[in-house]
């Protein structure tokens, strides 16, 4: 596998069975049934639950609204065309960017998504934003995020405390750190 070079926002990032692609007004029935309407998947994720169809509208303006100015993407299923789960980086300092969240929807987890989501945000992050360390977060009982994380060879950097915005929840988050020369490493040995 190889680093990927991108637009500086891209539009679209292609994977094997997956695209990272910017929000449309179309994805709004699919991603409310299977991802923002999840409270089960919310409960691991910093964002709320829509807890009804009519609050839709507004959110799918204001993702697309952000999707255009932020490396964040709807994850489609090459298979289907369809909308499968969200995810994105940020930038956190000069050398290092994170994870926002990767959100599969409970039907499509255990089948992979998550590990071609990850390295594709980490080809952007390291290849093209030329990052030299990429956090990733979980929160401390989602076990599978934290295998995810460790199978790319992620080291475990901290455990804190963090007030969720949307419902002032306190959680428990894991931080990890993985740096570009042990991501190239990783990519060489794939």
């Amino acid at each position: 596998m190889i680093i990927r070079r991108f637009t500086r926002n891209p539009e679209r990032i292609e994977g094997n069975r997956i695209i990272l692609r910017k929000a449309q007004l179309s994805d709004s029935e699919v991603i409310y049934q299977r991802v923002w309407s999840d409270t089960i998947l919310a409960s691991a994720m910093f964002w709320p639950a829509s807890t009804s169809w009519e609050e839709v509208p507004e959110r799918m303006q204001k993702t697309i609204r952000e999707h255009k100015k932020k490396p964040e993407f709807f994850i489609i299923e090459k298979a289907t065309d369809e909308v499968i789960g969200m995810t994105g980086i940020q930038r956190e300092s000069f050398t290092t960017y994170s994870e926002t969240g990767i959100a599969i929807a409970k039907t499509y987890q255990g089948q992979g998504y998550g590990k071609e989501t990850l390295q594709l945000l980490l080809d952007l992050a390291f290849g093209h934003y030329h990052a030299k360390r990429f956090a990733y977060y979980c929160m401390t009982h989602n076990t599978i995020s934290q295998n995810l994380a460790k199978s790319f060879g992620f080291v475990h950097e901290r455990t804190y405390m963090e007030v969720r915005p949307h419902d002032k929840k306190e959680v428990e988050l894991y931080r990890y750190i993985l740096e570009r020369t042990d991501y190239i490493k990783y990519v060489k040995e794939a």
